[in-house]
């Protein structure tokens, strides 16, 4: 591992990353849903964790294939 690249946050297990009040509080911004279960809040959180790496991997080797050390939102 490069010196400028991080480690990754380790994630406790059954515990995501992401504030599970603040999924939460996105996931009731829908109208549309009246009810969503714990269970369901913290898979979404899982799955939002997951696309955010993927994407900012491939923002990553773009960066990369352009000899930047710095991702710009034309990477994105």
């Amino acid at each position: 591992m490069n010196k400028k690249q991080k480690e990754e946050p380790q994630r406790e297990l059954g515990k995501s990353i992401l504030p599970f009040s603040r999924v939460q509080k996105i996931i009731k911004a829908d109208k549309e849903l009246p009810i969503v279960a714990r269970d369901a809040t913290f898979l979404i959180s899982l799955a939002t964790e997951e696309f955010i790496r993927r994407l900012s991997e491939a923002c990553q080797k773009l960066a990369e294939r352009e000899k930047r050390a710095t991702v710009q939102q034309k990477d994105v």
